[in-house]
């Protein structure tokens, strides 16, 4: 579907979407916070690296669904991830505002670059001190994270309005 074929009908259900895809990027984010301000144990290191994994995925897929959306496509090839991120930190004239500021993208990239690891580095051993760290930046970057997707919501639900629905 091309931006000149949204209807209200579809804005509404990607805005659905993204409303239960947040709800799993707070579930994980809440599982995952409760490491927070502690040193983790290798066992701790390991639940948390599943959540911020998680908490990195629900998000993503807002992204890719807005993106979608609104922009008609989404990124691919290998570097596809990197791309999506990045192009949600851009606004888009007259298509959309950046779905994600400053200090979400930068949170959003340490956790996609984690993420990456995580999936690809299988044999190495998580570092409790790192995923700390992780823990800490999701921490610290929550409030701005759910700020942004607040506002992305809204201008769905904007839209949606806007086109009669």
């Amino acid at each position: 579907m091309t931006p000149s074929e949204l209807s209200a009908s579809r804005l509404r259900r990607v805005l659905a979407e993204v409303q239960a895809d947040r709800a799993a990027f707070q579930r994980r984010a809440g599982e995952v916070l409760l490491y927070a301000d502690r040193a983790l144990t290798q066992e701790q290191a390991a639940a948390a690296a599943l959540g911020l994994e998680r908490a990195f995925t629900a998000l993503e897929s807002i992204l890719e669904r807005v993106t979608r959306a609104l922009e008609g496509w989404t990124p691919s090839g290998p570097d596809w991830h990197r791309q999506l991120l990045d192009g949600a930190a851009m606004s888009i004239h007259k298509v959309r505002p950046a779905l994600l500021g400053p200090r979400s993208h930068q949170v959003a990239d340490r956790l996609m670059r984690f993420r990456h690891f995580l999936r690809h580095a299988y044999g190495a051993d998580l570092e409790p001190r790192r995923v700390g760290e992780l823990v800490a930046d999701l921490a610290q970057g929550q409030a701005s994270i759910l700020a942004d997707l607040d506002a992305m919501e809204a201008f769905l639900a904007s839209m949606a309005d806007e086109l009669g629905g």
